[in-house]
């Protein structure tokens, strides 16, 4: 009877400690999970903010060609004139 009690013991010893183990890997994960989440809203607030500053070069470039273009024909109308 001892020996069971003390075998018992043992393997209640051996579960817990695994158990411990278990929970220490899962709130590992988790918090590998919630930085991973706050690294990708990070990305994509810096996507967000690249794609706009990229829209407003495009539209800047547009706007400075036809600018350009306007002050070429207006030239060529003074040359002709």
């Amino acid at each position: 009877l001892e020996g069971e009690q003390s075998d018992l013991h043992e393997e209640i010893t051996k579960h817990k400690k695994r158990h411990q183990l278990t929970i220490r890997q899962s709130e590992a994960k988790a918090s590998a999970l919630r930085e991973a989440e706050v690294e990708r809203r990070r990305l994509l607030s810096e996507l967000k903010w690249l794609q706009e500053s990229r829209d407003k070069a495009i539209c800047e470039r547009h706007m400075l060609r036809e600018d350009s273009v306007r002050l070429a024909s207006r030239r060529q109308e003074d040359v002709q004139s």
